[in-house]
């Protein structure tokens, strides 16, 4: 097994070498194995053993934006109120806090949910760079497709956060008139 550097290693007689080589069928057991392994123990570890009152959505880089805040940009270019039901909330999964319906208009609530939304974009952010971690031992178009796989299954899920947030912000500055 050699280990070296480089997105797919540097170039040894004209070929390039793995950071880390492996066997097929073990490159294929492994993202069977660490694809689930990375959403599942990253959105715990999350809801489970990182408080809430640690995130702190009005400051960087959780604070929403002067170009978010009319919620134009998600509504407009990403779409996301014809798709954001189709995305399942994997916090139910994890025994945390339900995202899909807002249960209550307290303003208590409504700062919790906020965090929350912090909460669940941070989880994918991780997730995200955990998951293009496996180019350490995935070659070439293996590679590129966890690349992708780690964005698309991430990026959405991070705009429906944001996008929330948003809408939150604007219910709470209707409270505190």
């Amino acid at each position: 097994m050699a280990v070296t550097g480089g997105l797919e290693g540097p170039l040894h007689c004209g070929k390039v070498v793995m950071w880390l080589n492996l066997p097929a069928w073990c490159i294929g057991i492994t993202n069977l194995i660490l694809i689930p392994a990375v959403h599942i123990t990253v959105s715990w570890f999350f809801e489970k053993k990182v408080r809430r009152d640690v995130f702190q959505p009005d400051r960087f880089p959780l604070r929403t934006f002067g170009w978010e805040k009319d919620r134009r940009v998600y509504e407009t270019f990403f779409r996301v109120k014809q798709w954001k039901d189709c995305v399942p909330d994997g916090a139910k999964w994890v025994g945390g806090f339900e995202k899909s319906r807002l249960r209550e208009s307290s303003k208590v609530f409504l700062e919790d949910f906020r965090k929350e939304t912090c909460r669940g974009e941070l989880a994918h952010w991780v997730q995200m760079v955990f998951l293009w971690a496996f180019v350490i031992w995935n070659p070439g178009i293996a590679a590129g497709i966890m690349l992708v796989y780690g964005a698309l299954s991430n990026l959405p899920c991070i705009i429906i956060q944001r996008y929330n947030r948003c809408r939150l912000e604007r219910v709470l500055l209707r409270h505190s008139l």
